[in-house]
């Protein structure tokens, strides 16, 4: 539609709304608590009624069910039993006494081989001469098997409708259970017996492996024990070291003596060398003699002079004395000399025994490591050996034990019959019923697709909620909100407009407030004059909706004119009197006309007035879209503070859309429990692709907000 100066002035008058707002398509995933229980709640009949159902049917079930026998028995397995004890006790050795190796423990694998064919099959052979419609399938299906773990106890169970056979099959069972317990012990005793058969030849020819190379090894080294020879040549070893020291000792003393008398007799005189290095006897009784000498010359120099005779005597006595000094010295050193000679042959010849013998005890060492090795596998060939000649002695007295390892804790019982049980069936009923009334409640209410809260709105639409009116019988009246007003401007009693009526739904009245205040709200700096009023589709209150904002806006001092809109279906019924019939078609029609001619105002309200549809046109959207109606609209809102327009709905028709382009936006009422989810998706999609403005979104009727 081209825009005129008339239309850009109304687009002005229009509020800004983000026309980018729309459906919620980034709803949270994920089970939603309050709905699953909002949708419980209104499909509560849909849930009692499956459940008195299934839970009759249980009951019937229960009255009508054939009896059938049920009989029972307990094993209790022993982990050692008295048998096992005797052995045990004479023979140590025995493995009847490891609960481990010789007791049956009932566990989870255990139950299935005793539900297996291979337990059961040959049993049924027995009981087919005297049943012969039992069969394996048929016997497991009603024997029924549990196990006390901690306690060690089996509770066999069966059930059938022939008493006999219940006692009888419980008998065969229990037999075939103590057997298959014997079997299954010796079994595994039998298994633990050839694995030692098997392993005896290969210890066997381990210990003579071992024995013939320990008995090569002494044969090839000559002896029989290498310790006690290591240890002798140790000894031998010792003794030569301790006496080589003592030669070398020795070797080294007359070394220096010998090295003192060749340095003092080439360096000094003989008397001197004597006096310091030799001390035979020999060489003594001359130094002796010589010292008297020397004393004599001493004591006659006092007396004499050097030429006397006495003198000269004893100097020739002297002198005769010294050559056999000098040969003493030479012997001496000649001795010497031998020793050193002697000494080092005999450290040679120790050297050389003490290298001997270690090279001997180098070689028993090798030796000695590899005996001690032999002599260790040996040990334990020998006790592996011995170890398995006395398991396999314990494991035949055990393959020998008879008594069975389980025993009979309780004998088998006399079959009772068991009916079925009321109570458990009335039960069971009803929880089926519960879970299938829950499943249906919950797939109808889906399948139903209503907006049932302001909630799902929200989540729906991302438009503000300017408000939530609550149920009301007195605002779900199915008299028409015109029909009221115009009853109200004839002076009727106990219209809507009534103050009985006020005062019964001021809960309501107060939410209109609430709304009005919102609108006025969105937008302080630009003032909201017109705004048009409509829904999805029909029966969601939007009339009631337009009438009741109408009368608080006036109620806080606005001049509001409510316009009747709806050219398709006009609220305002006509009648004959003057001026009920004029309405918005004649003011666009007649040109002669005013709008006092037409607007009506109302007797309860001061500031309210109303303004009929008039004669249906042919095509309202025509009508709707003339440039007569947009100054129209301009006028009004130049005359009244406020005028609400009570149009179309928006499915199949465009007035609404045409209408809300003139005025600050539309408010779009949503009727809750009567729209559907999709309906509302679709409804704003078209709203936001038409780029109409919207104010927000009324929700009506929400009866858990009352």
């Amino acid at each position: 539609m081209t825009l005129d100066p008339v239309n850009e002035r109304f687009h002005q008058l229009s509020y800004p709304v983000d026309q980018t707002q729309g459906i919620g398509g980034d709803d949270e995933g994920g089970l939603n608590v309050f709905k699953v229980l909002g949708a419980l709640r209104r499909q509560s009949w849909v849930i009692v009624t499956m459940t008195l159902v299934c839970a009759a049917l249980g009951g019937m079930k229960a009255a009508t069910d054939t009896p059938i026998y049920k009989a029972q028995f307990e094993l209790l397995a022993e982990p050692v039993s008295l048998e096992s004890q005797v052995i045990s006790s004479t023979t140590p050795e025995s493995l009847s006494n490891r609960e481990d190796v010789v007791a049956v423990v009932p566990n989870a694998a255990k139950l299935k081989i005793l539900r297996s064919p291979r337990v059961l099959e040959p049993l049924v052979a027995g009981l087919q001469q005297k049943y012969p419609n039992i069969n394996y399938k048929r016997l497991a299906r009603h024997l029924d098997l549990s196990v006390d773990v901690q306690n060690q106890i089996i509770q066999v169970e069966y059930k059938n409708p022939n008493r006999q056979q219940v006692q009888d099959v419980l008998e065969a069972v229990k037999d075939a259970y103590l057997d298959f317990s014997l079997e299954v012990r010796q079994l595994e005793l039998n298994k633990g017996l050839v694995f030692v058969e098997k392993q005896l030849p290969r210890l066997r020819s381990r210990v003579d492996q071992v024995q013939a190379r320990l008995q090569w090894l002494r044969e090839d080294n000559n002896f029989i024990d290498p310790t006690m020879e290591a240890e002798q040549l140790s000894e031998q070893i010792g003794t030569f070291v301790q006496q080589r020291l003592q030669v070398q000792a020795q070797l080294n003393e007359a070394q220096l003596l010998a090295e003192d008398l060749e340095q003092q007799l080439s360096e000094q005189s003989i008397e001197e060398a004597m006096a310091s290095a030799l001390n035979t006897p020999r060489y003594e009784a001359l130094l002796d003699k010589l010292q008297e000498i020397d004393t004599e010359i001493a004591e006659e120099s006092a007396t004499f002079t050097e030429t006397s005779p006495q003198i000269q005597t004893l100097q020739q006595q002297r002198e005769q004395l010294l050559p056999l000094l000098q040969q003493e010295a030479k012997r001496a050193q000649k001795e010497v000399e031998s020793q050193i000679r002697s000494l080092e042959a005999r450290d040679r010849a120790l050297f050389q025994t003490i290298a001997r013998l270690n090279e001997r005890s180098k070689q028993l060492s090798a030796t000695t490591r590899q005996y001690t090795d032999l002599k260790r596998e040996l040990e334990i060939a020998s006790n592996n050996l011995n170890q398995f000649l006395t398991k396999r002695e314990a494991l035949g007295i055990d393959v020998a034990q008879s008594e069975t390892p389980w025993e009979v804790l309780t004998p088998p019982s006399d079959p009772v019959a068991v009916s079925a049980s009321v109570q458990r069936n009335l039960v069971l009923g009803t929880a089926l019923g519960l879970l299938l009334g829950v499943g249906t409640a919950l797939m109808v209410d889906r399948l139903r697709d209503l907006v049932h809260s302001t909630r799902e709105i929200q989540e729906v639409v991302k438009f503000p909620l300017l408000g939530n009116i609550p149920f009301d019988r007195m605002l779900e009246m199915r008299d028409s909100t015109w029909k009221q007003l115009r009853a109200a401007n004839g002076h009727h009693k106990g219209g809507l407009w009534s103050q009985s009526t006020l005062q019964k739904t001021s809960v309501a009245v107060e939410s209109f407030r609430s709304i009005y205040t919102n609108i006025r709200l969105l937008n302080p700096d630009v003032p909201v004059r017109a705004i048009v009023i409509s829904s999805a589709m029909p029966q969601e209150g939007k009339s009631t909706v337009a009438t009741h904002l109408a009368k608080a806006a006036a109620a806080m001092g606005r001049r509001v004119l409510l316009v009747d809109a709806d050219l398709r279906r006009p609220q305002f019924e006509h009648s004959s009197e003057d001026n009920t019939a004029l309405g918005l078609t004649d003011l666009i029609d007649r040109q002669e006309l005013n709008l006092t001619q037409v607007i009506q105002p109302s007797p309860l309200e001061e500031n309210l007035f109303f303004l009929g549809s008039g004669q249906i046109p042919p095509d309202p959207s025509k009508l709707i879209a003339s440039e007569k109606m947009q100054r129209l609209m301009i006028q009004l809102q130049s005359e009244f503070d406020l005028v609400i327009y009570d149009t179309t709905i928006l499915r199949g028709f465009t007035d609404a859309h045409l209408l809300a382009t003139g005025t600050n936006g539309l408010i779009l009422v949503t009727g809750i429990g009567r729209l559907k989810r999709s309906l509302l998706e679709r409804t704003v999609e078209n709203l936001t692709l038409s780029r109409t403005p919207i104010l927000g979104i009324v929700g009506n009727g929400h009866q858990e907000e009352l």
